[in-house]
């Protein structure tokens, strides 16, 4: 039994076998959340790098259709699959966020919204001085400029200086009504 009118180190000779537990479970908590760290940090690693795979895969792929089967082709084959995007999944009947007199769809989220081409294109170049003198852009600031609400992870891509940013339209019609469906070139994992 500890006593108060013992001294310190008496004491703590006595209860010290108490915190062995405590002591025990803290180091193990520390090393999980180091090891838990790590795995994090060498899974988004793994990530990244299949990711930039696959975009130099896709890159090389697009030049060799270019190159293969010309410019017109590759433009038909681009209407084709928007033209199936809308689809898929129709633009709503009520528009969700913008302004403007055409009808937009961003393949890469496949959202809605109404739009010029006029004001997508000046946001693009917007984006690119921006990207020459941050080095980087999110798509975040994209959807920022145009009105849009962000994506869950639209802060974690975007384009970096060395590539800048592109919009690639295409255009199709839903009842009879124009929809200008558009993709980015180069967005990458940032």
């Amino acid at each position: 039994m500890v006593d108060p009118h013992n001294g310190k180190k008496e004491n703590a000779k006595l209860v010290w076998t108490f915190y062995i537990p405590a002591g025990v479970s803290g180091v193990l908590t520390i090393g999980c959340i180091f090891g838990a760290n790590r795995l994090g940090s060498r899974r988004t690693i793994a990530a990244q790098v299949l990711l930039a795979a696959s975009e130099r895969a896709y890159s090389a792929y697009r030049d060799e259709v270019i190159e293969e089967l010309g410019e017109r082709k590759d433009v038909a084959i681009r209407d084709k699959v928007a033209e199936k995007l809308v689809e898929a999944k129709p633009p709503p009947e009520v528009m969700i966020a913008g302004t403007g007199d055409v009808t937009c769809c961003e393949a890469f989220t496949g959202r809605y919204f109404s739009c010029s081409m006029e004001k997508l294109k000046r946001v693009q170049n917007e984006l690119n001085a921006k990207l020459l003198r941050d080095d980087y852009c999110t798509l975040d600031e994209f959807y920022w400029l145009l009105g849009l609400e962000y994506t869950q992870t639209s802060s974690e891509v975007g384009w970096k200086s060395n590539k800048l940013m592109a919009l690639e339209f295409t255009s199709t019609t839903h009842k009879e009504q124009p929809v200008l469906v558009f993709n980015y070139n180069y967005v990458t994992h940032l």
